[in-house]
């Protein structure tokens, strides 16, 4: 018999060791936790032996925010922006950057330290023939900010 002590993971009621095997595989299903979260797995034997283990959740890495100051920018002018990570990030985090005209000039990519709650670029407007609405994106892993 298997349990779990939180609701994060989830694993079968119930694992079989093959006579003469002394374990058995099994999937443990984790949903994304936004902090660091230890859950303790314990099997019980037939006859009542409990044995405990630990796993480990690890957070998934947040975008907080996503701004720039100031929003709007004469040709040739440049934007200082910001992007907010989640402060329990145990490795640089690397964020993507991308814009959906070419009309300001974004860098391709930014990187926060360990412990570094976010940040700064900067982005430079170009030459557009009319005023335009610029759509810039940070992606991290699978997690995506937006800001116009």
């Amino acid at each position: 018999m298997l349990s779990v002590d939180n609701p994060a993971v989830s694993v079968p009621a119930n694992v079989t060791v093959p006579m003469g095997a002394n374990s058995a595989t099994f999937v443990a299903t984790a949903v994304a936790v936004v902090s660091d979260t230890t859950v303790t797995l314990t099997a019980r034997t037939s006859d009542g032996i409990n044995t405990r283990t630990p796993l480990f959740l690890s957070a998934d890495i947040l975008l907080t925010s996503l701004h720039c100051t100031p929003t709007t920018l004469a040709v040739g002018a440049n934007a200082s922006c910001f992007i907010g990570i989640q402060p329990n990030h145990h490795d640089s985090v690397h964020v993507t950057l991308t814009r959906d005209n070419n009309s300001l000039t974004v860098p391709g990519s930014v990187t926060a330290p360990v412990g570094q709650l976010g940040v700064a670029f900067q982005v430079l407007s170009g030459i557009s023939p009319s005023a335009r609405t610029v759509l810039i994106t940070g992606t991290a892993e699978a997690v995506q900010l937006r800001v116009l």
